[in-house]
């Protein structure tokens, strides 16, 4: 993961190749979900400072990236349009390599310069095989549901 006041990049190496991707049900199939928070709270729901986006290492519904977030009922922020969000996706016998930039327009509240603690956490899921989590066992917690459970960053330069 990399960062500046223009936004984050992020990339991931999956070593498998890719089965089958779904949506709207993409826990089924082959996807990278990424938390991330724009505030260093530890909140115990979302607020408008969280966001969770999907990956895929197809298209699907002819996108690659989707802001998926679920907020509590009074924090809102409008879902990034998955045009905004750029992903590459290589592929490869082994497996496969999905690079992403999310501006900094699409994460509400990111200021690194006065915020540089951020909450964050990814999930990898694919198809007929166990998800893989950063920051608790995959299965055990809707990582979704919990930001207070998300690991810290804090962004240097």
């Amino acid at each position: 993961m990399g960062w500046n006041e223009k936004g984050l990049r992020i990339k991931f190496q999956v070593a498998a190749p890719v089965q089958k991707v779904f949506f709207p049900a993409w826990r089924r199939g082959d996807s990278l979900e990424f938390f991330f928070s724009s505030r260093s709270e530890k909140s115990p729901y979302l607020t408008k400072y969280h966001h969770h986006f999907v990956f895929f290492p197809e298209k699907v519904e002819g996108v690659l990236a989707k802001e998926v977030t679920r907020f509590h009922f009074n924090d809102l922020h409008e879902l990034a349009d998955p045009k905004e969000l750029f992903v590459t996706v290589e592929n490869r016998p082994q497996g496969y390599i999905l690079e992403a930039f999310l501006p900094a327009k699409v994460l509400f509240g990111y200021n690194p310069e006065h915020f540089s603690k951020v909450g964050f956490s990814y999930q990898i899921n694919r198809f007929r095989s166990a998800s893989t989590a950063f920051s608790v066992r995959a299965g055990e917690y809707a990582l979704e549901k919990h930001p207070a459970l998300w690991s810290f960053l804090v962004l240097k330069k």
